[in-house]
């Protein structure tokens, strides 16, 4: 099967962009939720199809996935960057995310956020090596953490986070959001903190919040309208009529287990993510520090190249797509920086500059507790809470090319190098010869 609309084809108009096709700007009435709850449920049909007929492979699957929407009359774009999730965009301009959630035999996630891992004690650093010339005076903090009923490995890292801050002895004020507590109201008041960790599942576009919705008595629009409101709050399909929310979709799959495919019972349970779009159109945050601390929370150009890929299946068949060029609409990472925080970390590649890609857990535990520790145990400045004991080298995970993830990935500082919460760094001018210290 060769596929029918190319990647090329996307490299002329994939951008994630607010632009009208011409069928959209002649619609008198709101895009259909429905249509993105039904083309879910296909995608989720056919990823399982594949991953039968490429036994068991959930990556091929996603790629074969892929080219089937793109074979869709109402589908517009669909893209898989890393092989994990769909970016999906209807005619209608409404956009949404399928992806696989990958897990161990215990059903933990192996990458952002969930599962467990071993946290290095590798911290060091000194506040006396780099001086802070501003002091973060904001003393709350939240701990923003989206999914710990089936992900204990984020439970686990959010106490241990938490006593630090509490034993910090900064006098900090901390806030613990979990699950259905991190609604996208309360991401409208992170300004309100001076730092902000979000411990959670991250796309190219946006990150999930707390709330699962199950819609599968919904039968048409109205009934949809009606339950999303409902269940997340008031206004809330209103805001996935516009974008700045989007419903999503994600399957837990271990491959390792033979068939895995056979024993999935498909859901309509369907996530919220908070997509870039509404980052955009919350307030600066300048008093802010903020940890994305999940998958592609470094994203930051606004455009990559597919290379050309050919997928062969179990009866033969092959799919060829084209390398094709593709725009990037508002990834998250940059959005978050626009909201100019004090400081912004997150994970990041180098090759393709500028781009992300999925995060270990583990490796997410071991930078939370590195970043903490340095920040309110070691009290160090912003530009070096996120290095290695040297003060100079970043901490990177290294590729995983059997579960497809290629290059490093760093743990990446973006914002002001000289914030510290340490009160003896605040200058200190001797009045008998006028020294600063």
């Amino acid at each position: 099967m060769n596929t029918l609309k190319l990647l090329a084809l996307i490299a002329l108009a994939f951008t994630f962009s607010r632009c009208k096709s011409p069928t959209q700007a002649m619609q008198s009435s709101p895009p259909s939720l429905f249509e993105v709850h039904t083309i879910l449920d296909s995608a989720q049909s056919r990823f399982l199809r594949y991953a039968d007929q490429t036994n068991g492979d959930p990556r091929k699957a996603i790629e074969l996935t892929t080219d089937w929407l793109l074979q869709q009359p109402n589908v517009r774009f669909a893209v898989s960057l890393d092989s994990t999730n769909i970016s999906i965009e209807l005619n209608s301009g409404l956009r949404t995310t399928f992806s696989f959630d990958e897990v161990d035999d215990s059903g933990n996630s192996l990458f952002r956020g969930g599962g467990s891992g071993d946290v290095l004690k590798e911290f060091g650093g000194s506040n006396n090596q780099i001086l802070s010339n501003n002091k973060v005076n904001n003393k709350k903090v939240l701990l923003f953490a989206t999914d710990t009923k089936s992900l204990p490995g984020v439970s686990e890292q959010l106490q241990k986070t938490l006593t630090l801050l509490t034993n910090s002895g900064l006098g900090l004020n901390v806030t613990v959001a979990k699950d259905e507590q991190c609604s996208y109201g309360l991401v409208e008041t992170f300004k309100d903190y001076g730092l902000v960790i979000i411990d959670g599942h991250g796309l190219i576009n946006g990150f999930y919040v707390g709330s699962v919705l199950n819609l599968a008595a919904v039968k048409n629009d109205d009934e949809l309208k009606n339950a999303i409101d409902a269940k997340a709050g008031s206004g809330t399909s209103d805001k996935l009529h516009i974008g700045q929310l989007a419903l999503a979709k994600s399957i837990k799959v271990n491959p390792k287990k033979i068939k895995w495919q056979k024993s999935i019972i498909p859901t309509e349970d369907r996530s919220l993510l908070f997509t870039s779009d509404y980052v955009k159109l919350l307030p600066l945050m300048p008093n802010t520090i903020l940890f994305g601390n999940m998958c592609n929370s470094g994203f930051m150009s606004t455009s990559v190249t597919v290379p050309a890929r050919t997928i062969t299946r179990d009866d033969d068949g092959t799919t060829y797509t084209q390398a094709a060029f593709i725009r990037v609409y508002n990834p998250l990472g940059k959005a978050f920086v626009d909201r100019k925080p004090i400081s912004y970390y997150g994970y990041a590649r180098d090759n393709p500059e500028g781009t992300s890609r999925s995060v270990p857990d583990n490796f997410a535990a071991t930078m939370e507790d590195t970043l903490v520790t340095r920040l309110v145990v070691k009290v160090d400045s912003t530009r070096i809470v996120n290095l290695k004991p040297d003060n100079t080298t970043e901490y990177f995970d290294p590729p995983h090319l059997d579960y497809g993830l290629p290059e490093n990935l760093y743990f990446r500082h973006f914002g002001a190098d000289d914030y510290s919460y340490n009160d003896c760094l605040d200058n200190f001018t001797d009045a008998r010869d006028g020294h600063v210290y």
